[in-house]
């Protein structure tokens, strides 16, 4: 086999195992991630999750989504903006 073909084969190998860990990662965790909404739900009032935009590689933006761990709206009273 040529050296293009096994970098090919290593490269799909990867994608599959890469894709099919995140499957299983994602199942496993998901009582933990249930168990966190529901207890920012119950203690805190607002959403669950945290909308932000940020800056990635060559300035391209992008948003990410997390837990929310404080009050709503509290980034817009930062000083740091």
């Amino acid at each position: 086999m040529s050296n293009s073909v096994i970098r090919t084969l290593n490269l799909a190998a990867k994608v599959f195992f890469d894709k099919v860990l995140s499957m299983i990662g994602i199942v496993c965790l998901s009582p933990i991630y249930l168990l966190t909404s529901a207890i920012i739900k119950i203690t805190m009032p607002g959403p669950v999750f945290f909308k932000q935009q940020r800056v990635g590689k060559n300035g391209k933006t992008f948003n990410i989504l997390k837990f929310r761990s404080m009050k709503v709206d509290k980034e817009a009273e930062s000083t740091f903006n």
